[in-house]
């Protein structure tokens, strides 16, 4: 209520000052005319009227942030998003349950699963989103692309009248030239006083035929009469009451001509104007910047009329816009207009679409995070047991190798009492340690590195998992999803085929410990040769070897 009251003070304020201007300036035509004059009396009388219709409707700038560029090898691609969530199959399934498994078909499919139940439904709300944003941009263009006025016809009238002005302006100016200096001033002042009685007479030309000084023979001066002038003089051209009807007549020409010209305007762009540049030629007819608003206008209403999908179904005010342009009061030019200090009806739009695409990433980030945790989770369990069988290989080790001492050392003391022998027993993990050395630390560094890496992974997922869900701040969500986007296009997180991978080198792993192990028991306990079956009991060889190694 108070910005009306305000809006309107200023518009009689306005109305008032500019009455003022104009009679002042129509008693100084009473007495002299010049086309300035004439000039800011229509622009006095036109503006205030004008005013009074547009002033209430205040500019409001229209700002968009740029938008994060995702990668197209990030979330928003199928390889890179697709690989990196659950839904669909990610891998191919084997076993003895699928004896037949096409892996192509498998992997594709799950990726076409993520490109339709997901990407699908985040390009429509970026569609929505740009081109809400494109009708937010085209609605001002058109609301204020005209020097600050609409682009359409808003009082044909006076907007009528105007262009009338102009070319009336114009008219004299081309025309006062050619009237003779001596009634120029006259001529241009009862012009002015019949254009604005709004009489309009005929065009034709307006040289006077009389030749020599026109004001010296009019006032009588010596040696300037003579009848073969005074048939030149009374041509209405030379005289100021005739030629002031020619005058009007061809400054009015000029002017209907604006007028017609702009009626064939007005008509060719139904209703709208063209953009003229500086010189006002036309560098966009009227006819396109009409058909492509009202092309941009309708967009809401005709995605959410071709949808055929929840996720295609765009904001019920981006869709609405027509509707609200035909049924508010304030009608095109409410659009962009901001009351009681509430975000106008486009910036509502605005934030409607944006908020829906924000919506729409954060569901298909969340879902991509919470596969990625769930992987990142199995994949460090994976690394763990690796590290846990490595670990248990080495203490199985070491443990045959304290069995082994167990038994070889009651037998080597047996045969150094029968010899009489002094034996000092001295034992060592001089089997196992190389072992472990030349197997089993090569393989435990870099699945430690991986370990590391892994649980670095998994808190920065957690992490951007409640910068994602965190609404209460746009600017770190975005940054998350940003953040997101990276990681998933620089392979940052591992995917279910890092998962399966991993899983085969555990099981590979496994395999090869165990074989390790057993391997060892045998070729300790079983080789015939000392040196190497050194823990073959039932070899005497072993016995003596050992008595000599601790004999003192």
């Amino acid at each position: 209520m108070k910005l009306l009251k305000k809006s309107t003070c200023i518009v009689v304020i306005v109305a008032r000052t500019l009455t003022v201007r104009s009679v002042r300036l129509a008693f100084s035509l009473l007495d002299a005319s010049p086309l300035e004059l004439f000039r800011q009396f229509l622009m006095s009388i036109r503006t205030a009227t004008f005013l009074i219709v547009l002033g209430a409707l205040p500019l409001v700038a229209f700002a968009e942030s740029a938008p994060y560029q995702y990668s197209q090898q990030g979330i928003m691609s199928c390889q890179g998003g697709g690989s990196a969530q659950s839904i669909g199959s990610q891998s191919a399934t084997a076993g003895i349950y699928v004896p037949v498994a096409d892996a192509t078909v498998e992997l594709n499919t799950g990726i076409l699963v993520y490109k339709e139940c997901i990407l699908r439904q985040i390009v429509k709300k970026m569609g929505e989103s740009a081109t809400a944003s494109f009708t937010g941009q085209m609605v001002q263009a058109v609301n204020t692309g005209r020097g600050g006025q609409p682009q359409f016809i808003v009082n044909r009238p006076m907007e009528r009248l105007l262009v009338r002005d102009k070319g009336k302006i114009g008219g004299i100016q081309a025309a006062q030239s050619a009237v003779n200096p001596a009634l120029r001033n006259n001529v241009v002042n009862v012009d002015a006083r019949s254009y604005l009685a709004s009489t309009q007479k005929p065009n034709s030309i307006l040289t006077c035929p009389f030749q020599g000084d026109l004001d010296a023979f009019t006032r009588m001066q010596p040696n300037s009469f003579s009848f073969e002038r005074l048939a030149d003089a009374g041509h209405p051209t030379c005289y100021a009451l005739g030629l002031s009807y020619r005058f009007s007549e061809r400054t009015g020409a000029v002017a209907a001509q604006e007028v017609q010209d702009q009626a064939d305007e007005w008509a060719a762009g139904n209703d709208y104007y063209a953009r003229k540049d500086a010189q006002g030629n036309v560098v966009t007819p009227a006819i396109v910047v009409q058909q492509s608003f009202q092309e941009v206008i309708g967009t809401g209403f005709r995605q959410l009329e071709n949808a055929n999908d929840v996720g295609q179904i765009v904001g019920a005010l981006f869709a609405g816009i027509m509707n609200q342009v035909t049924s508010n009061s304030q009608g095109l030019s409410g659009l962009n207009q901001s009351f009681n200090g509430q975000p106008s009806y486009l910036d509502q739009v605005i934030s409607q679409s944006r908020n829906g695409l924000i919506g729409a990433v954060v569901n298909a980030a969340l879902q991509i995070l919470n596969a990625a945790r769930n992987v990142e989770m199995a994949y460090l369990q994976a690394i763990n047991t690796i590290l846990q069988t490595l670990a248990g290989t080495s203490a199985q080790l070491k443990d045959t190798e304290n069995q082994c001492w167990n038994l070889i050392i009651p037998r080597v003391m047996t045969y150094a009492s029968s010899t009489g022998a002094t034996i000092v027993v001295a034992t060592s993990t001089q089997f196992s340690q190389p072992i472990i050395t030349a197997q089993i630390t090569p393989l435990q560094a870099p699945t430690l590195a991986n370990a590391s890496t892994s649980r670095a992974a998994l808190a920065r997922i957690d992490g951007l998992i409640a910068a994602v869900t965190n609404s209460t701040d746009p600017a770190a969500q975005q940054a998350a999803l940003a953040a997101l986007d990276v990681l998933v296009a620089t392979g940052g997180i591992h995917t279910a085929q890092d998962l399966t991978v991993v899983r085969t080198q555990q099981q590979s792993v496994t395999d090869a410990m165990t074989a390790l192990v057993q391997n060892t028991i045998t070729t300790w306990s079983e080789n015939t040769d000392p040196n190497i079956g050194w823990c073959n009991i039932g070899n005497d060889a072993a016995i003596q070897m050992w008595a000599q190694r601790w004999t003192h």
